[in-house]
């Protein structure tokens, strides 16, 4: 595949035929039907429904090239054109063949600087949060906001249903390249897409042909057996109504430590991600006593090069089991853990929305998710997307757009290089501030112990 075609076109895109219908892919197909409400929110990801990108822009801007490169953007993924429609037992997709990205700019010059800030909150605030239409469409906008002559607010959000992590990266790189073609007038070489979204559809429905799904269906039920319900100590009353808003507490693990579970990995030959999921789950054998964690594991399914270049929605979830149960310590536990994250990537082409949705038409009953807690790690993330764009300063804003957790408790960290910044979203109709707060001080207690004294036995 050839990944630097000089002189393609900036709006070249797949070299697959578009259908004008079009079969969702499994996690886009949950998304829907929790969307459309027909059945209730499933623990599956543990991020906001609509990802956003807001950056501020210093110097002079030029809108007409932002808005040409914010079209030849919609124009190369078919993804973006996308709308979900109801045609009986599975909703399909339609894809419209031209999609103008409205970019509207709002002006704010003329107000004072204190009403800046507060129709700059407002404005960004609706953005984010105003609802799409799965079936109109479209599932995306972008607004700019001028503050004054030399500052402006780029902000995108687009539906998680066409979209996810490694999309925002790819939109911002994009998005870099394309703008400083327009507004210097000069060709723009991205490289042409190998495929479309419509291509990793397939593939994934393919991969579960000839026997394939019934075999990974018996081994996800062997594998994960019936587990009993994992008991976290709560100070809250059973049955109180969920909250509006996330709980959420940030902590990191300071440079010392971080470079302390480095070596350690190194030495027993794992990498951080599966070293902080062993604490983890070793955090929730000393809160709850359980002798086995099953936690749920987000991944990128862009298993193939054509699919690395392409916006959309590629996430799904490995269930992982861990044994807590007899006499270990932390080598042992890190052999036990790799052990369950290699079963759960052996049967990763069963879908969890697949496994989840037959059992529950089996049992005759609603799906339920099969966890109840989550790890995320996100492996070197800068601090920013690194975004550079011809006579500008370009800076990312947080926009703080937090979902309520659908998970009982999730252990978000990304690796910052010098450390690793930690965060703990929970259910607040479970848990107060303060007893997250004691999970995290009990999470570095046992990172202290487990670097001190790694062959010091840790069960019970």
């Amino acid at each position: 595949m050839n990944k630097t075609l000089a002189g393609s076109s900036a709006a070249a895109g797949s070299t697959a035929r578009e259908d004008a219908r079009e079969s969702l892919s499994f996690s886009e197909e949950l998304i829907w039907l929790t969307e459309r409400r027909q059945m209730d929110p499933l623990a599956f990801i543990e991020c906001p429904i609509h990802l956003s990108l807001a950056l501020r822009m210093r110097n002079r801007l030029d809108v007409a090239a932002l808005r040409r490169s914010f079209d030849d953007i919609v124009q190369r993924h078919a993804v973006l054109r996308s709308r979900f429609v109801d045609r009986g037992e599975r909703p399909q997709r339609v894809i419209r063949p031209d999609e103008p990205a409205l970019l509207p700019q709002v002006d704010l010059r003329a107000l004072s600087p204190q009403r800046i800030g507060q129709e700059v909150d407002r404005l960004l605030g609706r953005h984010v949060r105003s609802p799409f239409d799965l079936e109109a469409g479209p599932l995306f906008r972008g607004i700019v906001v001028t503050l004054d002559s030399r500052t402006h607010v780029l902000a995108i959000t687009i539906h998680h249903i066409v979209f996810d992590g490694w999309s925002r990266r790819l939109l911002a790189r994009e998005l870099s390249a394309l703008y400083a073609a327009h507004a210097e007038g000069s060709p723009c070489r991205l490289p042409r897409l190998a495929a479309g979204y419509a291509d990793y559809v397939r593939w994934q429905r393919s991969r579960l042909e000839n026997g394939a799904r019934e075999r990974l269906l018996d081994a996800w039920t062997a594998r994960l057996g019936n587990p009993s319900p994992l008991r976290l100590p709560s100070d809250q009353p059973p049955g109180r109504p969920a909250a509006d808003r996330p709980g959420c507490w940030r902590f990191s693990l300071p440079a010392g430590r971080t470079e302390a579970l480095r070596a350690l990995s190194r030495n027993h030959a794992v990498t951080v991600a599966n070293s902080m999921l062993a604490l983890f789950a070793l955090l929730l054998h000393k809160l709850s006593g359980a002798e086995e964690a099953i936690v749920g594991v987000p991944i990128s399914d862009r298993r193939r090069p054509e699919f690395e270049d392409m916006i959309g929605l590629f996430t799904n979830v490995l269930v992982v089991r861990t044994e807590l149960g007899g006499a270990f310590d932390f080598p042992e536990l890190l052999r036990r853990v790799r052990q369950g994250l290699r079963a759960a990537y052996g049967q990763q082409d069963l879908h969890y929305w697949q496994f989840v949705r037959t059992r529950a038409e089996a049992k005759g009953e609603p799906p339920k998710a099969l966890y109840q807690v989550v790890f995320n790690f996100m492996s070197q993330a800068p601090k920013n997307l690194g975004m550079r764009m011809p006579g500008l300063e370009v800076e990312e804003l947080a926009l703080g757009s937090h979902s309520p957790s659908l998970a009982d408790l999730s252990l978000h960290a990304r690796d910052r290089g010098d450390v690793l910044d930690c965060r703990f979203d929970y259910k607040t109709e479970m848990f107060s501030s303060k007893r997250i707060a004691g999970f995290a001080q009990r999470f570095e207690e046992l990172l202290a112990q487990v670097l001190d004294q790694p062959l010091k036995p840790l069960s019970g």
